[in-house]
């Protein structure tokens, strides 16, 4: 979480050094720890202003975003996916509608936005920790433990997200 929180202000701080992020369990920029347990009233446009001004006259492309997120966490509540993907959906000037929904195992919704700018995947009844899936497949990684909870490989789609080969 803390880690997601990070990646979101190294993104909207330095687009022009990171093509791309995956924020998993964390927060969007520029709200602090109330977010992690209070749902913020704020407009996409709200989002996207305040990454905006972390770079001033900044005018190359942004990076594109990866959000995963437990549903059953309370550690950092799940609206925080969702704010997340206000924000950046803001940031690359296209709507908060998803161009496509897709099913992903271990009971996770990926919605895809336009452009394969942003992409969010909520993993059902998860808590607060990162998508492993132990095993020895393509698309299975990691080992459980605290914080990494056996649902998806959420790095494998990651990958995927960011075009990367095998």
């Amino acid at each position: 979480s803390a880690g997601g929180a990070m990646t979101a202000v190294m993104l909207a701080a330095y687009p022009d050094v990171f093509a791309g992020g995956a924020v998993i369990a964390g927060l969007p920029y520029g709200c602090g720890v109330v977010c992690q347990y209070i749902a913020q009233n704020r407009a996409p446009r709200q989002w996207g202003d305040a990454v905006r001004a972390a770079y001033p006259g900044y005018a190359g492309p942004w990076p594109r975003l990866a959000i995963w997120h437990g549903t059953g966490d309370t550690t950092v509540i799940p609206a925080n996916a969702t704010q997340l993907r206000d924000q950046w959906t803001d940031v690359h000037g296209i709507t908060q509608t998803p161009v496509a929904t897709t099913m992903l195992p271990g009971g996770t919704t990926r919605e895809t936005y336009p452009g394969n700018a942003v992409e969010l995947s909520l993993v059902r009844g998860m808590g607060h920790g990162a998508p492993v899936d132990p095993g020895g497949a393509a698309d299975q990684c990691g080992s459980t433990g605290p914080y990494y909870l056996d649902t998806i490989c959420s790095a494998y789609h990651i990958a995927g997200f960011w075009n990367l080969p095998g």
